[in-house]
């Protein structure tokens, strides 16, 4: 599925993702922010920084657009890609449970009101892999929703620190 999000679209090794999940999260809230803890297990982490440190990362500048970044610019960070519904499918089994229904009101923070009540279906099979190296960094910055149709679109974002 190819659209403006990617950059560096690269594939995963299949044989990682059985040994994503840890079996044992645990889930905390802080500053309306859900925290889960242990939700890849240490093999799985190290299996999927092996694979995806070998391959080549694209450097994007402060503001981690690649059409605003120019070979010579300050380069933030780097970054890849990686379209996998299957990892999509394998983390929303384990972090589903912890979402509700959401009614909007005007104090939400997303972009797009058609729909009051938000049902969770599931996470964006989108991965964007940043690293950054020394002095790297990324400007403050919201994460705009991805539309997959009308009905249908992110209104929270998923980080995952390796």
């Amino acid at each position: 599925m190819k659209n403006n999000s990617f950059v560096n679209e690269q594939t995963i090794n299949p044989e990682i993702l059985n040994s994503m999940m840890s079996g044992s999260i645990s889930c905390s809230l802080e500053n309306d922010v859900q925290i889960f803890d242990s939700l890849l297990s240490r093999s799985g982490v190290r299996n999927l920084l092996d694979d995806v440190l070998k391959k080549e990362w694209q450097p994007v500048g402060v503001d981690g657009i690649l059409k605003n970044y120019t070979v010579g610019d300050r380069i933030g960070n780097y970054r890849l890609s990686v379209y996998n519904q299957k990892l999509a499918d394998i983390i929303w089994k384990t972090i589903g449970p912890f979402f509700k229904e959401r009614v909007l009101n005007e104090y939400s923070m997303i972009e797009w009101r058609e729909h009051k009540k938000w049902m969770p279906i599931g996470i964006n099979p989108l991965f964007r892999f940043i690293q950054y190296k020394e002095n790297g960094v990324l400007i403050p910055h919201y994460d705009a929703p991805y539309q997959e149709n009308s009905d249908t679109q992110t209104i929270k974002s998923l980080v995952i620190y390796l």
